[in-house]
């Protein structure tokens, strides 16, 4: 037995968190592992199909602090919704200034040729404001990039640009062959650097966080840049309290859990972040030594409160798409 949070449509709660999902529509649930696999990490196939399934309701609002806690709400594209930023921070646009990066040759953004966020025109813009050299492009194929309207007009299109198309299963054999293109990109031309992906926050992110940590940025420098990103696309994310609290909330939840699971370690506050990734980058993804995250809700025998049983059977064990297109398996139970 273990516990889980239930949901109501789509909640942020961290990288392999798994929640209970209640659909509006039907009357049905379904286990998700978010940008994960749930079906395949907890062994279950299309054989349980039709097994019975038992649900207690435990405890009523038992999880809904940590809920609260990853209510930022929510995100918006237009501009006139960020009068206190500047064209930059609203296109998430900035130069990477941990331990050890050097001024001026690092940054990331939000992407500088796809429009869906409106904030493509402003990247592309402060790119050349930059003097950036190299595009390291995570998000689009290069059939798509060459596609966008206004292309052919763009900075993007003056200079050194390779598009690696990556998923967000971090730390998957694609996902890392991918980065490591986009690497190897970097070292055979010349700088000043750009990295994005569609929003520059979770690809971006990660890939990020992997050159700072090499370049010697401590724990506390890859929270902060990762989670300055929300500022920009959450028109209240500041103004909740403390905000520190939710910057380590937001950033140990998503990139922090990201990278421990793509390099097999468990908390990497306590790493050499700098020896820590290296390993990965030079010896790859090994097996994670612990189950993909689940304290969502452990087992604890020893609480008591009134249950709520719903009974049911297992329908379907299949992928669905959830979360930044990631492919999940999910497992929907039919009510009873």
């Amino acid at each position: 037995m273990f516990f889980v949070p239930f949901v109501e449509g789509h909640v942020s709660l961290g990288f392999h968190k798994i929640v209970l999902v209640g659909s509006s529509s039907d009357d049905s649930l379904a286990l998700r592992m978010i940008e994960g696999n749930f079906a395949e990490n907890y062994g279950i196939t299309e054989d349980f199909i039709n097994q019975k399934v038992e649900i207690e309701f435990y405890e009523k609002a038992g999880y809904l602090d940590e809920i609260n806690k990853w209510d930022i709400g929510r995100m918006s594209s237009e501009r006139t919704d960020f009068p206190d930023l500047t064209d930059e921070e609203f296109a998430n646009h900035r130069m990477v200034t941990t331990t050890g990066m050097k001024k001026g040759v690092l940054y990331r953004t939000s992407s500088p040729i796809n429009p869906m966020i409106k904030r493509s025109a402003i990247a592309d813009a402060a790119n050349k404001r930059a003097g950036v050299t190299t595009i390291i492009n995570l998000s689009e194929s290069p059939e798509s990039a060459a596609s966008r309207e206004g292309y052919a007009d763009s900075y993007y299109a003056t200079v050194n640009h390779i598009e690696v198309n990556m998923n967000t299963n971090f730390g998957e054999e694609d996902f890392n062959t991918r980065m490591a293109q986009g690497l190897r990109f970097m070292i055979e031309h010349p700088g000043v650097y750009e990295v994005n992906c569609i929003f520059g926050k979770d690809r971006t992110g990660f890939m990020i966080a992997v050159l700072e940590c090499l370049a010697g940025a401590t724990y506390d420098e890859v929270i902060d840049d990762y989670a300055l990103t929300y500022s920009h696309y959450y028109p209240d994310y500041n103004n909740y309290t403390p905000i520190e609290e939710r910057n380590v909330t937001i950033a140990e939840g998503n990139l922090i859990a990201q990278m421990e699971y793509a390099y097999g370690v468990t908390n990497l506050k306590t790493k050499d972040l700098k020896q820590t990734t290296t390993d990965y980058l030079v010896n790859g993804a090994p097996e994670p030594d612990v189950k993909p995250d689940d304290k969502s809700g452990k087992d604890d025998s020893a609480k008591t409160a009134n249950t709520l049983k719903v009974k049911g059977k297992v329908v379907s064990a299949g992928n669905d798409k959830y979360l930044s297109g990631t492919k999940t398996a999910t497992v929907t139970i039919k009510v009873r």
